[in-house]
């Protein structure tokens, strides 16, 4: 059966479940920045996602703003990432839908958490069975009993 594609909804609600996880709701810089690019990413508006813009619209920057010499779009886009990671490790572990922000990105990515959960059942279903024939080989080969070595021929006199 194909995956049900994410409806806005579905990534409205893992929005408001990361904008209440204490971490990010406690800092209201990253939760302005999490809910605009989210709510571009969801609208389809992929060109606002640019630093420049985020810097004046989420963190007040002035026009002049250059990412050259200020980095704090890429400090909060760092933090924010290592939030997630956290969330998605502890309370949002069972989350139905994830919402990733790739490395080298200001695009949120809403993936259903169930596609990377089936990927790990079947990796830890096979896992003793692959672990077990891993030890057979291995004891095989250390009690298999090996033929004597032939003895090297010896030279011909000239």
């Amino acid at each position: 059966m194909p995956p049900r594609t994410l409806q806005p909804e579905d990534k409205r609600a893992a929005l408001r479940r990361l904008l209440a996880y204490p971490p990010i709701a406690e800092s209201q810089t990253l939760a302005h920045f999490l809910e605009f690019v989210a709510e571009k990413a969801i609208a389809g508006d992929a060109r606002h996602l640019k630093e420049y813009v985020i810097a004046t619209q989420v963190f007040n920057r002035p026009a002049d703003f250059d990412p050259r010499l200020d980095p704090s779009v890429r400090v909060h886009a760092r933090r924010l990432r290592e939030r997630l990671e956290e969330y998605y490790r502890g309370p949002g572990l069972k989350d139905p839908v994830r919402i990733l922000i790739p490395k080298g990105s200001y695009f949120p990515q809403f993936a259903p958490a169930r596609a990377s959960r089936r990927i790990w059942s079947r990796v830890w279903r096979w896992a003793p069975a692959a672990l077990m024939v891993a030890v057979v080989v291995e004891a095989a080969l250390l009690l298999w009993p090996r033929p004597a070595p032939s003895p090297s021929p010896r030279a011909l006199p000239d």
